[in-house]
């Protein structure tokens, strides 16, 4: 080795022989290879499955499952290329759905009339696609985090961008794994579902950490578990803070005492037999009115009779609304004569205590499959192989429901069926209606008794926060129930059973964070996350913290070099390389010990010291003996470099790279020779000779 500048040879020649300060860096075991990355991939979609309520039912513990559903896939997706991380997701997403939502098998098999085979091979696809979630989530984190973001907030940042950009059949947000423990869902006045989730990814992470450092062959990184765990602490804060609030605010306003008919027909009894539906749900409402109920809801389709748009007010009220005998909210089907083609509409119908109709709601959300059958319009033969299929029109206005009580009228919007499972229209529709209550009317009788309507409660409960109203739904099988704005369920029925719940609710007209908002906020970050997938991170102020290492005084090189490293969010092999040259001996002098260190490994077989770098697989000429503080900075630039143009497809990667970083960090870079000054001033306070060119 030549003798560093600035040192005596006799110097040189003692550091040379001493025996390494430490043993080389140990490899760390990311990423994982693809049986170990695909296995936890599976493992984490399982999680993600049980913590959704459903069969397994686990009280308040169950909400904690959501705290750890995603620690297999952060380890699964760590170091992984944009392309590999993409299909873990895939994996993951897949399992996920098809483990949750095997009621659309049931679904599929009631409506297309297609053999059980066919529905399942369906049902693989639509769940495969729904998995691509986690796929997008995977290609974001990989893309962003190998260009030199940070990967913990990558991590989140992408999950947040795959729940708000990613389009789904059935949708569903990782929020409603929380149903247990409303204390976690508070913050969604403030961002909505997403942030909620967010929040519970970013747990995920620091509970992860201790095992990422094992595997990493590191001591764990103390952001990494202090960040998110403290951000939980302010949302738990904020819980304890605003569900008294909210309660006292609830407390304060009129009140009302609604009532919510659950009558229980099979689809095919419904439509076979209408007088029994309509006799069921007087039958429950009567005594709704004998134990005071002002004001009743039933459910989606509860008068299951069709009526033409013109004239339907008069018929209904002839039939059957007299006999109600108090302001309700039910749902019907119209349909509207004339035309080429009669036109359904899947509605919900308000009617004052003399039963007079007073407004009336499309529904604007169709249901794929049960509703009307994707480009069924354009391939009109999609409904004769499909006879079962409904093909309802949307609606285009969404328009509150008046109910008047004693003589003040609140404007309540109505949500059919999956509306309530969607933040951002529901979002739309309080923005419009300013609604003073939210129903819900569904019919989840398609899914049969299968976990589909406690995981749709679930979701809808999360309305009821965003808004801080209270939230009422009638269903025709279950789950019926009322909740409150804190997202509490009041009282709630059970599946398949015909009957009625009621419970004293009040009106609320308070506005939201997230009302005013909506998901602007998530908008953004969509964009900024797409950019940092293309965009590298500047690596300078890695370089000034490995080049800051080196300057510390060595009589505590051991802790200069971990609290650089860590401020710097160096990888794992920069990081390792920094440790390493601080821990010379301090009577060696610095600069004598920067070049004598060996990173050994592998990797290095055959290379000298100043020309060997962790992350490399062949030695790499520098332009400059700038020794291994040089080495460490060119190490990050490497590994970013490396991947990016493997991703890409570009051949030759290494030696691409080796010319562009050396390039980036060479003589000609006025900013890393500024630093390299530092090194050579403190190298001549130590060793008290000339300026060396480490």
């Amino acid at each position: 080795m030549s003798t560093p500048p600035g040192s005596s040879p006799g110097t040189a020649a003692k550091v040379a022989s001493d025996p390494p300060a430490s043993p080389p860096p140990a490899l760390s075991r990311f990423p994982l290879g693809p049986r170990a990355a695909y296995g936890a991939a599976v493992l984490a979609g399982l999680l993600y499955w049980m913590a959704f309520p459903g069969k397994l039912d686990l009280g308040a513990w169950h909400g904690l499952l959501g705290l750890v559903a995603f620690v297999p896939l952060w380890l699964a997706m760590q170091g992984q290329t944009p392309k590999r991380a993409l299909w873990v997701g895939v994996l993951a997403g897949a399992t996920m759905n098809i483990a949750g939502f095997t009621w659309m098998l049931t679904m599929l098999r009631v409506f297309s009339g297609f053999p059980w085979y066919l529905c399942l091979v369906f049902v693989v696809l639509v769940c495969t696609y729904q998995g691509g979630r986690f796929g997008l989530m995977g290609w974001l984190f990989g893309r962003a985090s190998a260009r030199g973001w940070p990967a913990a907030l990558v991590f989140v940042a992408a999950f947040a961008v795959s729940e708000l950009a990613y389009p789904l059949l059935f949708p569903w947000y990782f929020a409603a794994t929380a149903y247990q423990l409303p204390a976690l869902w508070q913050t969604a006045e403030l961002g909505g579902p997403i942030l909620v989730g967010s929040i519970l990814v970013g747990v995920n992470v620091a509970l992860a950490e201790p095992l990422v450092a094992r595997l990493d062959r590191q001591r764990p990184r103390v952001l990494r578990m202090v960040v998110p765990l403290a951000v939980l602490g302010l949302a738990l804060a904020f819980a304890a803070v605003r569900i008294p609030q909210v309660d006292r605010r609830a407390q304060a306003a009129e009140a009302v005492h609604v009532g919510v008919v659950q009558g229980n027909l099979g689809l095919i009894e419904k439509r076979e037999e209408p007088a029994e539906s309509l006799r069921r749900h007087l039958e429950l409402t009567n005594g709704l009115k004998e134990r005071g109920v002002e004001f009743a809801v039933w459910s989606e389709s509860s008068v299951s009779m069709i009526f033409p748009e013109r004239g339907y007010g008069g018929m209904m009220r002839e039939q059957f609304t007299r006999s109600i005998g108090m302001p309700a909210i039910f749902g019907s089907v119209l349909f509207s004569e004339g035309g080429l083609q009669q036109q359904l509409y899947n509605t919900a119908l308000s009617i004052d205590a003399r039963g007079d109709v007073t407004g009336r709601y499309d529904k604007e959300f169709l249901l794929a499959f049960g509703e009307y059958l994707p480009l069924g319009d354009t391939f009109p033969k999609l409904y004769e192989w499909s006879p079962n299929s409904g093909r309802f029109t949307p609606g285009t206005t969404v328009d509150p429901l008046p109910i008047t009580l004693n003589g003040t009228t609140h404007p309540v919007s109505a949500l059919i069926c999956y509306e309530d499972i969607l933040p951002s229209f529901t979002n739309h529709v309080v923005a419009v209606a300013r609604p003073d209550l939210l129903v819900n009317m569904s019919n989840d009788a398609w899914f049969g008794d299968s976990s589909e309507p406690w995981e749709h409660l679930a979701l809808a409960q999360l309305r009821a926060v965003e808004h801080r109203r209270y939230l009422v739904r009638s269903t025709n099988s279950g789950v019926s129930a009322i909740v409150d704005p804190v997202g509490r369920v009041m009282v709630h029925g059970r599946t398949f059973d015909a009957e009625a719940l009621d419970a004293v609710v009040h009106w609320l007209h308070d506005g939201t964070v997230y009302e005013a908002l909506g998901d602007t906020p998530w908008i953004l970050l969509t964009a900024v996350l797409f950019a940092a997938a293309f965009v590298r991170r500047r690596t300078l102020p890695v370089a000034a913290a490995v080049l800051t290492v080196a300057c510390s005084s060595s009589s505590a090189p051991s802790r200069a070099a971990d609290a650089a490293a860590s401020e710097a969010g160096l990888p794992d092999a920069a990081a390792d390389a920094a440790t390493h040259e601080a821990a010379a001996p301090a009577d060696a002098g610095l600069c004598p010990a920067i070049a004598a260190v060996d990173f050994g490994g592998p990797s290095c077989d055959g290379c000298t010291a100043e020309r060997c770098c962790p992350v490399a697989t062949t030695c790499y000429t520098l332009d400059d003996a700038g020794g291994n503080s040089y080495c460490a900075v060119l190490a990050q630039c490497l590994a970013q470099c490396v991947m990016d143009e493997v991703d890409d497809g570009g051949a030759d990667a290494e030696a691409s790279c080796s010319a562009d970083c050396q390039s980036e960090y060479g003589k000609g870079n006025a900013e890393f020779q500024a630093m390299q000054a530092c090194l050579v001033a403190q190298c001549t306070n130590e060793a008290g000779t000339a300026p060396c060119n480490n």
